[in-house]
């Protein structure tokens, strides 16, 4: 499982909108890290858990900044108990990551009900930065 990337041009940079889904297998993760080679900024990530699950799971999205470990932080920690949809933007200003910064997304369905989950991530990569 990997994520699929579809661009579009721009005067500013591209638009990307990445996508990844599980299996339905059960206790299956959704692991996924997006890597960029220039710099980024995130426009929304979406998250659509087919099955309400019970479990106490979280979906993260944690940044591994390129400037080091000191910089790393947990931009999203959601409890996934009992939800299906969650839908995340960056409250009002624009967060742009740089170059050789990557965000892993991690979700952990640990009860049987062997739903599926996609995972969408949209944004812009930056030309110059």
């Amino acid at each position: 499982m990997a994520f699929t990337a579809t661009y579009l041009p721009y005067a500013r940079g591209r638009y990307f909108y990445y996508y990844t889904s599980t299996t339905g297998v059960a206790n299956e993760s959704l692991d996924e890290c997006l890597n960029l080679s220039q710099a980024f900024e995130i426009c929304d990530v979406r998250l659509h858990i087919s099955d309400v699950h019970q479990s106490t799971e979280s979906f993260t999205m944690t940044l591994d900044a390129n400037a080091g470990s000191p910089h790393d932080v947990v931009v999203i920690d959601w409890s996934a108990q009992g939800k299906q949809d969650y839908v995340w933007r960056p409250s009002t200003t624009p967060m742009v990551y740089t170059r050789g910064d990557m965000l892993s997304f991690l979700l952990k369905l640990s009860d049987v009900n062997n739903g599926k989950c996609g995972l969408t991530v949209t944004g812009w990569e930056i030309a110059r930065l």
